[in-house]
């Protein structure tokens, strides 16, 4: 079974990947690699399943899970020396914080605020990181000065 004919399973479910990703040892790097691609996938076909009459709260709480699992995601694939994987997946990331914190009023929602604003941070760190290993130290200044500004709350 081919890695797409895999995630198209209707026997693939949120519950089955947790168990699978719960079940994976920790140095299967690879493995986890696959299992969180498989639940952003799932995770994403949700969110874009999901009528518009949905409760915000329902909305908000996919997202959230969405956006915790793409760092994840990312912090796997820089752990694993895919750099230019893990620098597009961060890239993405920082762009979908930004996004969806210019669509959310953060002072109001707090828990989902503050978890945007930690993925947003998450992302930054691993665009740093990926970039010390590669020497490209002006860049590495730019993503920890976002950071920082961020971590403040400025």
């Amino acid at each position: 079974m081919t890695d797409a004919t895999a995630v198209n399973s209707p026997f693939l479910t949120h519950t089955v990947i947790d168990r699978l990703i719960a079940s994976t040892p920790q140095t299967d790097t690879t493995g986890l690699i696959r299992l969180l691609a498989a639940k952003i996938h799932l995770l994403e076909k949700d969110i874009g399943l999901q009528p518009t009459s949905s409760t915000i709260t329902g909305r908000r709480k996919l997202l959230e899970v969405l956006l915790v699992t793409r760092l994840i995601y990312c912090q796997r694939l820089l752990e694993d020396g895919q750099l230019d994987a893990a620098e597009l997946e961060a890239t993405k990331l920082v762009e979908s914080s930004k996004k969806t914190a210019r669509s959310v009023d953060m002072q109001d929602d707090g828990k989902f605020g503050d978890e945007v604003r930690k993925v947003h941070i998450g992302a930054l760190k691993v665009l740093e990181d990926v970039d010390a290993s590669l020497g490209r130290e002006g860049r590495v200044k730019r993503w920890k000065e976002q950071r920082e500004r961020l971590e403040l709350g400025t």
